[in-house]
């Protein structure tokens, strides 16, 4: 363990991607196969430890007369054995603290933190391993698989990452492309095996529970038609209501598909998208509603009527282009009030009738592998918001002065309207949003899945 805590000083104090790279790939070499699967479980955030930064205050400093030795492997099994129980959870915290030395405590409470924030980003840590790792990693969400090289492409019930969409300036479209409404929604991937059927969002958690009805329809109508095994991608929405608000209203949910990854055995992502539609319209265009596509040369009159019909805007898609999971290759077009998803970094309290809430929220994205902040956002939240961000918040927060915080061991993610972007020397990236405004909280969003704020 105390190698572990000493490579990752090293990759923290290196500023250097390359650098960070190699010695993240020297160590990992030196590891065996089930402790290199742990690291990077670790590096990568994949344990859920619950634990939060009141239940790190009050454990032990001391270091035991007789200390035991604290192993990669026995770290992973006193990650699994934290539990809800307050109580138990002190015995293994103040076990890891009391049998670790001083810098090395430094990276466990990061690592019960679930925030491993050493400036080095998901590929760098898979670039590590090897050059197709991030590759495998997107399509199959499991670090054994590639470290045991079981690797065999995608699986149904296999959470797999989305392909992800981005602006562009016109000159940079594809040649040969469709178009499509771009709809406000929650991102679903349904999986179907045999009897079995899961659903998972963009940052692959299984979101099967929460969408059980919607999902047993699905299933039922996939069932009746002899589909025996499926990954389709689409969205979940309520005509006229965003998704959020039909969530709490328990309002019916209608899939609108536009991809297909799976079908009955076949592999379908190698395939350039012109056959997955062709695919997708054949086995499953008669039993849903499916994306409607619109030609090229219509692109301003399909963006036209999308913005009437009140969609969020439209997408435009490489009719060539193969289905390249977590990476940003198609393209998307949206109204003149852009939207940005960032991070909840800290807060600041508020005035009059919020002097006891947050009243602004500190934001930001990533910058040169690292977190970094772009804006602070006081508008567009409603009493209860702010109330409810607090109450959430609070356990959290890292006192910096008498009227702003910090927030330790919690990630919240924000989507952000805004006017445009300027120049700022408050903060590093030299950047800053002018007239932001909160829209909603992003539950599907990951450290990975913000704003890069390099792109700026």
């Amino acid at each position: 363990m105390e190698l572990f805590a000493d490579t990752l000083s090293k990759i923290e104090h290196t500023s250097s991607r390359k650098s960070k790279s190699q010695i993240l790939t020297e160590y990992l070499q030196t590891l065996s196969t089930n402790d290199k699967i742990i690291v990077l479980n670790i590096l990568l955030g994949n344990y859920k430890t619950n634990i939060g930064p009141q239940q790190l205050k009050n454990t032990s400093r001391q270091v035991s007369l007789m200390p035991e030795t604290i192993t990669i492997t026995t770290l992973h099994n006193k990650l699994n054995e934290l539990s809800h129980s307050s109580t138990y959870n002190k015995t293994i915290i103040d076990y890891l603290m009391n049998n670790s030395s001083p810098d090395t405590r430094n990276y466990i409470r990061k690592i019960l933190l679930n925030n491993v924030n050493i400036g080095i980003s998901n590929a760098t840590i898979l670039d590590a391993v090897s050059t197709d790792a991030q590759y495998q990693y997107n399509i199959c969400n499991d670090v054994s698989q590639i470290i045991n090289n079981t690797f065999t492409g995608i699986e149904p019930l296999i959470p797999i990452k989305p392909m992800l969409a981005k602006a562009q300036p016109l000159a940079k479209y594809p040649k040969n492309y469709i178009i499509e409404y771009k709809i406000d929604g929650f991102r679903c991937l349904f999986h179907k095996k045999g009897l079995q059927w899961r659903a998972f969002s963009r940052n692959c958690e299984d979101k099967t529970c929460q969408l059980m009805q919607v999902g047993n329809e699905i299933f039922e109508i996939l069932d009746k038609n002899n589909i025996e095994s499926v990954i389709l991608d689409m969205e979940l929405y309520t005509q006229n209501m965003k998704f959020q608000d039909a969530v709490k209203r328990g309002a019916k949910l209608t899939p609108y598909i536009f991809d297909i990854l799976y079908l009955n055995g076949e592999q379908l992502i190698t395939e350039p998208l012109s056959h997955r539609l062709s695919v997708l319209n054949t086995h499953v265009g008669h039993l849903f509603k499916i994306a409607e596509t619109f030609n090229q040369h219509t692109l301003v009159e399909t963006y036209d009527r999308a913005m009437s019909l009140n969609y969020e805007g439209v997408m435009i898609k490489d009719l060539d282009q193969i289905y390249i999971p977590h990476e940003r290759r198609w393209i998307k077009l949206k109204r003149g009030v852009d939207t940005m998803d960032l991070v909840v970094i800290g807060a600041e309290y508020g005035e009059g009738k919020r002097a006891n809430w947050y009243g602004s929220f500190i934001l930001g994205g990533l910058y040169n592998n690292t977190v970094s902040p772009l804006c602070k956002v006081g508008t567009g939240f409603t009493d209860n918001d702010l109330m409810r961000f607090h109450n959430m918040l609070k356990p959290f927060e890292k006192l910096t002065n008498s009227n702003s915080v910090e927030f330790d061991g919690i990630k919240i993610f924000m989507e952000i309207d805004y006017f445009e972007i300027t120049e700022s020397p408050t903060y590093p990236c030299g950047k800053s949003l002018r007239f932001p405004v909160f829209k909603c909280i992003r539950t599907d969003k990951s450290l990975d899945t913000i704003q890069n704020l390099n792109d700026l």
